[in-house]
């Protein structure tokens, strides 16, 4: 008996399923992405073929409305998203030296321009949180020139490591082709990120009790670089 009604309710449910597929079909895509990035006003970033990775759900509201939200990770071998001052330099005391790896979290709409046969172009928008790990250099030393040299050598470094968060927004152009009955799409994407705000964490003197400058400065430190993202992806319509 227990059999016969696990039985009914397996099949009524791959009934209720199927039925739910069939009205909500190709409304829903789930998509990967890789690609690069490109920051800028900084000093170095890593030079990866392949340096990010995006996860992307999203859903039809009509013809031309989808709504999305999406994950990205970026660098992916790398240890910093970007150097922003000149390690250890004098002048870097206070500022944010490099950031880590760091995860981004983007909620909008992307919106059909042009569309024809298989091709679609659609311009988005999102509201994105971004997170990751900020290292600050808070003491630097550096040996005097040896003669003939105009400079001398830093030989100790102090850090201090914050994990931040930034709140922005991110704009976008995108490609796709679908094939398969419309269940696969494959394309091209860019999109440009701005993220405000000032940091000014506390950070502790290294070397307290002694002449060491506090590293803390007035009224804010780096912003979150301007940066533009590029890839290719592939995704599922079900």
């Amino acid at each position: 008996m227990r059999r016969k009604i696990y039985v009914l309710c397996s099949f009524i449910a791959t009934i209720l399923m199927v039925s739910f597929l069939k009205s909500n079909a190709q409304r829903n895509r789930i998509e990967i992405g890789v690609g690069n990035y490109k920051i800028y006003n900084v000093v170095a970033q890593p030079d990866d073929l392949i340096s990010q990775v995006q996860f992307t759900y999203s859903r039809n509201i009509n013809n031309q409305l989808r709504l999305f939200s999406s994950y990205l990770r970026m660098p992916l071998n790398s240890r910093y998203l970007a150097i922003e001052e000149y390690l250890m330099s004098k002048e870097a005391v206070g500022k944010i030296e490099n950031r880590g790896k760091y995860n981004y979290f983007d909620l909008g709409g992307a919106y059909k321009l042009w569309g024809f046969k298989n091709h679609t172009f659609s311009l988005s928008a999102a509201l994105s949180l971004t997170y990751g790990e900020n290292s600050y250099l808070t003491h630097v030393v550096w040996s005097d020139p040896k003669p003939g040299e105009l400079y001398g050598h830093p030989f100790h470094a102090d850090y201090d490591k914050k994990m931040e968060s930034y709140f922005g927004g991110v704009a976008g152009l995108r490609y796709d082709y679908t094939f398969w009955k419309n269940r696969i799409n494959i394309g091209v994407d860019i999109a440009a990120r701005h993220y405000f705000g000032q940091k000014n964490a506390k950070l502790e003197n290294p070397h307290p009790n002694t002449q060491v400058s506090d590293p803390n400065i007035p009224g804010g430190r780096n912003n979150f670089p301007f940066q533009i993202n590029y890839g290719i992806h592939v995704g599922y319509n079900f």
